[in-house]
């Protein structure tokens, strides 16, 4: 290597040393904290959301899933490395296991099913507006209930 190349290349090396860390954006968790399961019935399916769309199913639905075995009456279930923001959650405990909420006449659900800020049905799915709950770059604790 010609002394030339050699400095080019020493001067780039100690450019890339000193230069500024790129800054990543922040990002938080969010913990649900789920009672009211029916502990050994089947498993607790979670859907987090992040905006009106895919709440509504107008985009290519949710953001993170979560299939946790339902082995007591209450359970956490945590999203990490979430950027902070609006979310909104939709869980049911799948008693029979087939990986869909059943539902009855009307289509009223016969599982266990519960939504972000324990929204109720009111012929059908809550609105975004009920369902949607702040995550601070701190994180949150979100407590909810299944349906009995």
């Amino acid at each position: 290597m010609n002394k030339t190349a050699l400095a080019a290349s020493t001067l780039l090396a100690a450019a890339l040393l000193s230069a500024p860390a790129v800054a990543q954006a922040p990002t938080t968790t969010l913990t649900l904290q789920v009672e009211q399961v029916r502990a050994g019935r089947g498993p607790v399916m979670v859907a987090l959301f992040d905006s009106e769309q895919s709440w509504r199913g107008r985009e290519s639905g949710a953001l993170r899933t979560a299939r946790v075995d339902a082995t007591a009456t209450s359970m956490r279930v945590s999203f990490a490395n979430l950027p902070p923001g609006t979310y909104a959650i939709r869980l049911f405990q799948d008693i029979d296991a087939n990986g869909d909420l059943n539902t009855g006449f009307l289509g009223i659900p016969s599982e266990p099913y519960a939504f972000s800020n324990n929204a109720p049905i009111r012929f059908g799915p809550p609105g975004w507006a009920a369902v949607r709950i702040a995550v601070p770059a701190a994180g949150t604790t979100h407590t909810v209930a299944l349906t009995r």
